[in-house]
């Protein structure tokens, strides 16, 4: 339960760090035709409305998120700054349906809500050696902002990630 009201008040936007956040989904109609087989992938299994789930992707509204240390610089002065910075996380897409358009769609998607929120700078953070990810952002416009130093990324147990930049004003 307290997973269930972590994500509840996370997506209300009553975590320090959580303006707003939405999830989009990208579904297809019938898994058995279409992209994925029955029961490829786990995530193939979770049947929404639309369909049966093939990707993923959080748009959080704010000036960093919670516990990141690797936050994006633009903007930096002016009103509302809190509200015109936003972020990608959690961009996944089910093997199968890899190479197919489904990132490249979510993120239009993610990018034409952000513009609805009155957001002008998005970014997401990429592990510095995961070139399709990678390749995908900078395909998609967006610009190396900075990248986490070797010591830190070691320090936290983790690969050293890249803070990518979208201007979408």
């Amino acid at each position: 339960m307290e997973e269930a009201q972590c994500l509840e008040d996370k997506v209300a936007g009553l975590l320090p760090g959580f303006k707003k956040v939405s999830c989009l989904l990208a579904t297809v109609p019938d898994p058995s035709g279409a992209i994925l087989p029955p029961r490829e992938e786990p995530s193939s299994s979770l049947q929404v409305a639309q369909g049966w789930v093939v990707g993923t992707l959080d748009l959080n509204l704010g000036l960093r998120l919670p516990g990141e240390n690797l936050c994006g610089q633009y903007p930096s002065k002016g009103l509302r700054i809190e509200s015109r910075r936003a972020y990608l996380s959690n961009v996944c897409v089910a093997p199968a349906a890899r190479r197919l358009g489904v990132a490249y769609r979510l993120m239009q998607s993610a990018k034409d809500l952000a513009q609805s929120w009155g957001v002008e700078h998005l970014y997401v953070h990429v592990v510095k050696n995961n070139d399709p990810a990678r390749l995908l952002y900078l395909k998609s416009g967006y610009e190396v902002e900075q990248e986490e130093k070797a010591n830190v990324a070691r320090s936290l147990g983790r690969p050293a990630r890249l803070l990518l930049h979208l201007d979408i004003s």
